[in-house]
């Protein structure tokens, strides 16, 4: 995602057949809270066009994150137990996403 020239965002997937896993979504801090992330998932989401299934893991203490998921519909599958380097844990999330609407 660019802005006046500038690269403040970016979203990594990785994607067979009928599943997605988002890697990662990013937006420069200066940018975060002012509905950049929003905007840049919106945009990737659009992008698809079939029926498919997208899961993430996210922080457990991301919770602007977590809110913005659960705004797109994502529901939690799980905990990954010690996930992140530091030994955070990690919420595992998904969707089923259809071109006609979220499951």
């Amino acid at each position: 995602m660019s802005l006046q020239g500038n690269i403040i965002g970016y979203i990594f997937t990785h994607k067979i057949d009928k599943d997605v896993q988002i890697l990662n979504i990013a937006i420069d801090t200066a940018y975060q809270h002012k509905g950049y992330g929003e905007r840049l998932l919106s945009y990737y989401m659009d992008q698809l066009d079939e029926d498919i299934s997208i899961v993430l893991e996210v922080r457990k203490s991301n919770f602007p994150a977590i809110n913005l998921y659960l705004k797109f519909g994502f529901s939690e599958l799980g905990i990954r137990e010690k996930y992140y380097n530091d030994g955070e844990d990690a919420i595992v999330m998904k969707m089923e996403f259809l071109t006609h609407g979220v499951v």
